[in-house]
């Protein structure tokens, strides 16, 4: 029998934070919940409490959170009413599998949002507080596979930038004493700032990459948009194998300047107006090396101290760009480098594979648990 499913409104407490986006501290020590995937850091705290978190525009997407932080002004927080009544863990999981609907019914142009009657609407299948914890037990399992196969991700690209430092030192200090040359002399052709917006979602003309596309300094093709390119456009915003595409005009420090080398492999590819394209002479420096140095401590360093800030956003020019310094050590030592990154990416690619396959059973279970069908 399955179990009656109840308004959501009538069994917790719903509440947005106050704050801009550009209240974050990188050096604080609380949480700092956005619509980003990944909450920035905050000096101060507002709440301190179990709770679910669900961005309210932009990616819409679900965290849960037990203990002191704050939040962006289109975050929404969510507490049970009751705890011996609904579980926080299985409300997570509920609102896990109810995103999808959130997107569905998210409204607006360029920037989607979520009115709160969403959440308070929605239909919740709410059967004994005993039965909500052995599903949740279940899923949680499921989460820890997830996050331990994200832990053993995490530690590759750690040993990517240990394998890098050891090679050739803190770009920063630059104690093998590598010619430090500004990046106008290593470009094979001037940056180029995107200039247009990605217009659909439809599977037609060129994938246009964008801000959400970098994650953690890699490429994520799972949200994608695309674009019609045509006459002029063609040479402005086409990417080729081994370009790199910038994080150029952002509104947290934390994002401005992550960037990604991008193999279209032939592909129609092109970026849109939150990115720069940097080309470079591969005779002089390796993309990869370049990607890898600015991901680095040192190497963010070196590229924070050229880009400004306005009232609004963070910004980083072409000019500022192409006066960069940055070590180009001997091509030979950046090919020894790149051969011990193909190393790391073969052992890379089975834990993603890994993750994906964990990543499609919890949905699966997620999706039997609220349709009542995941038994004992």
């Amino acid at each position: 029998m399955k179990t009656r499913l109840e308004r959501l409104g009538d069994f917790v407490r719903i509440q947005t934070g106050k704050l801009d986006a550009n209240a974050s501290d990188p050096h604080g020590m609380y949480p700092f919940f956005t619509c980003a995937v990944e909450p920035l850091r905050i000096s101060h705290y507002s709440y301190d409490c179990e709770c679910v978190l669900v961005a309210g525009n932009g990616d819409l997407n679900v965290k849960y959170y037990f203990g002191k932080f704050d939040a962006y002004q289109r975050t929404y927080i969510i507490q049970s009413l009751d705890r011996d009544h609904l579980d926080v863990r299985y409300l997570y999981y509920f609102m896990r599998s109810y995103v999808g609907r959130l997107r569905e019914l998210s409204i607006g142009g360029v920037i989607k949002y979520i009115k709160l009657g969403y959440l308070t609407e929605a239909k919740i299948p709410i059967p004994s507080i005993s039965e909500q914890r052995r599903i949740t037990a279940i899923l949680d399992k499921g989460e820890d596979l997830i996050a331990n196969r994200a832990a053993s991700l995490a530690l590759l690209s750690q040993v990517e930038k240990l394998t890098f430092l050891d090679l050739f030192g803190d770009p920063q200090v630059n104690p093998m004493g590598w010619p430090l040359l500004p990046m106008r002399k290593l470009f094979s052709e001037a940056p180029v700032f995107g200039t247009m917006t990605p217009a659909t979602e439809e599977l037609k003309g060129w994938l246009c990459l964008r801000v959400a596309n970098i994650q953690n300094w890699r490429l994520d093709l799972a949200d994608r948009k695309y674009v019609e390119l045509e006459g002029g456009a063609l040479a402005r915003h086409t990417l080729r194998d081994g370009d790199i595409v910038m994080a150029r005009a952002i509104a947290t420090e934390e994002q401005l300047g992550k960037c990604v080398t991008v193999y279209p492999n032939g592909e129609q590819w092109a970026f849109d107006s939150h990115l720069v394209r940097l080309r470079f002479d591969r005779s002089i420096v390796d993309p990869e090396y370049v990607r890898q140095l600015l991901a680095t401590p040192g190497g963010r360093s070196r590229f924070l101290g050229v880009s400004r800030r306005s009232a609004v956003q963070f910004n980083v020019n072409t000019k500022e760009i192409s006066r960069l310094e940055i070590p180009v050590p001997p091509l030979a030592l950046q090919s020894r480098f790149l051969q011990a990154l193909n190393n790391l990416k073969r052992v890379r690619s089975v834990q993603e594979s890994s993750k994906s396959q964990l990543d499609t059973l919890l949905a699966c279970l997620q999706s039997r648990a609220f349709a009542g069908d995941l038994q004992p």
